[in-house]
């Protein structure tokens, strides 16, 4: 872990000195009917968002401080969770695919990157080989480009700091419809 020096110019010794964990951003739920998207920072340091980008594929991506509606702070601190509604976005990204997509947190706007220096997080749900979907792979940020998250949403990160691929993913099971079929009011018999 990095040592950072807290004491002042005559100070001498290990008690002026704090181990710290940098910052690790991450994915924690992706609402498609809601259009929102929940970021956790599972570091020990606090993040600057602003310069983070959304992606939904080569064309679609949106930097974080373009959006007016956010629930928290930008300056992400540990454990900290800072949620956007897309829909007050003014760039490409201001919805979010409903039956299947991927979305990439990228740290610079470098989109043609498969480096983790550049690849925060992805998550894919609904069917697998969405776009920058072998990015994240080749970058350590997702699992195989065939695996998603299923069900429907809201997508939620189960996971640690380090958790990669749908195994630490979840999607909401699906309601049941139940529709009334025919009533049969003389024999008094329904069918659903």
């Amino acid at each position: 872990a990095p040592y950072h020096f807290i004491g002042g110019a005559n100070d001498v010794g290990s008690t002026f000195w704090n181990a710290t964990t940098p910052a690790r951003v991450r994915v924690l739920s992706v609402d498609t009917q809601n259009e929102t998207v929940t970021l956790k920072n599972f570091g020990g340091s606090t993040e600057d968002l602003s310069g983070y980008n959304f992606c939904l594929g080569p064309g679609q991506y949106n930097q974080l401080n373009a959006y007016t509606n956010i629930t928290g702070s930008l300056n992400l601190g540990p454990n900290d969770v800072v949620m956007f509604d897309l829909t007050s976005g003014t760039g490409n990204v201001t919805a979010l695919p409903d039956a299947n997509g991927g979305l990439g947190l990228f740290i610079n706007p470098v989109f043609g990157s498969n480096s983790a220096n550049d690849i925060a997080d992805y998550v894919q749900w609904g069917a697998g080989n969405q776009p920058r979907v072998g990015q994240a792979v080749n970058a350590g940020r997702w699992d195989n480009v065939n695996n998603f998250v299923g069900g429907v949403s809201p997508y939620t990160y189960n996971g640690g700091a380090n958790d990669i691929g749908s195994t630490f993913w979840s999607g909401t099971t699906a309601a049941a419809v139940i529709r009334l079929v025919s009533l049969d009011t003389q024999n008094e018999t329904v069918t659903i």
